[in-house]
């Protein structure tokens, strides 16, 4: 149960992060006119945004408990991201489908990454000293 909760709240933050940071770079560029058109690459934001948190918090996870605990964490965090943004897009069946598999692979595959990068970081560590007497 701690794995379900663990992996769906790092979705949620995952998510909120890229949505914050493309709103705030779409500020940015347009500023407060709306009938100005953002640039197409600001759609980039939130894929890069995902993927970096996705990949760096894994590595902590990993370093921190086993990297196999981290990748179960990870694991459902890339699914739940790549359902809510199935769900996003439900007005294509095939927009729907494309934008689940780019959800899970945009949070999964850097979180795999880096969970075993992490957990590889952590095995090459010297063993904890204990207290000194």
């Amino acid at each position: 149960m701690r794995t379900l909760i663990g992996g769906a709240l790092r979705a949620v933050v995952v998510m909120v992060l890229a949505v914050a940071l493309l709103r705030a770079a779409i500020w940015l560029l347009d500023g407060d006119d709306p009938a100005a058109n953002a640039d197409i690459g600001v759609g980039v934001v939130p894929l890069v945004v995902a993927a970096v948190v996705a990949f760096v918090w894994a590595f902590v996870d990993a370093r921190r408990q086993t990297s196999a605990a981290a990748q179960r964490l990870w694991a459902v965090a890339a699914v739940v991201c790549g359902v809510a943004a199935a769900v996003r897009a439900m007005d294509s069946v095939g927009d729907a489908v494309l934008l689940g598999v780019v959800g899970l692979g945009i949070v999964g595959a850097p979180a795999y990454l880096g969970s075993v990068i992490g957990g590889a970081h952590r095995a090459a560590l010297p063993p904890a000293a204990g207290p000194a007497h």
